[in-house]
């Protein structure tokens, strides 16, 4: 019996089972000067972008002028033909085709100039692609309007539609547009306040946190240092 009491004193005592880390905190989102959460920077249009919009946009008010303009034009010359060999019926079925005909193309022209006018400002490279194919469509029935046989008014409505245009592009293309084009922008709907990340839940006191499988939890350290100061006893 006094052999066995004097091996398990001479025997080293146990360690001790190392703490268990407690969980990093989570990491608070950055802030400006004033306090509040800093959001990410994004590119801001220069003022290149910003006028080229501008411009478009008046492009879009010009057409809108010209289809005002093409629909007086078209009921008054329908009204002058009415006694010329055609009835009022058939005048009137002409002038609806013609209405409906120019102002279907209006509206269309309308709706590429405020496309392109919100895409180009969106940073949206290939919306500057876009509009410099629209520009050279736009020339070619610009020359053709000028040389054909068009009143001296349409002529010059025609053509300041086409500096318009030709004026936006050119600005689209400058080294500050480019510049815009290669860098991030701003999405179209940011995210949500309280929905970037999910929320951290705490940890409970005295909790502990499984570390990892090779060296095992600090609770089953703890059992397995017991169990040992156990059998040491009983010898």
């Amino acid at each position: 019996m006094s052999k066995s009491k004097d091996r398990a004193e001479s025997q080293p005592p146990a360690k001790a089972p190392a703490p268990a880390k407690a969980p990093a905190p989570a990491k608070a989102p950055a802030k400006d000067q004033s306090g509040a959460a800093a959001e990410p920077a994004y590119a801001e249009p220069p003022r290149t972008i910003v006028m080229a919009a501008r411009l478009m946009y008046a492009g879009a008010g010009l057409t809108a002028i010209g289809l005002i303009a093409d629909v007086i034009q078209i009921s008054a010359s329908t009204i002058r033909r009415a006694g010329h060999h055609v009835t009022a019926q058939q005048a009137h079925a002409t002038k609806s085709a013609l209405i409906t005909s120019v102002a279907l193309t209006a509206l269309i022209e309308i709706g590429l100039w405020i496309f392109t006018a919100r895409a180009n400002r969106a940073g949206l490279s290939w919306a500057r692609i876009i509009a410099s194919v629209l520009a050279g469509i736009s020339t070619i029935l610009a020359v053709t309007t000028i040389l054909g046989t068009a009143g001296l008014t349409q002529k010059a409505f025609m053509a300041v539609t086409w500096l318009v245009g030709a004026a936006a592009v050119y600005l689209l293309w400058q080294r500050s547009s480019s510049d815009y084009f290669s860098t991030p922008t701003a999405p179209s709907r940011p995210p949500r306040p309280g929905r970037s990340a999910p929320p951290v839940r705490p940890v409970s006191p005295g909790r502990t946190v499984p570390s990892d499988p090779a060296g095992g939890s600090a609770r089953s350290g703890r059992s397995a240092a017991s169990a040992r100061s156990g059998r040491t006893a009983g010898d």
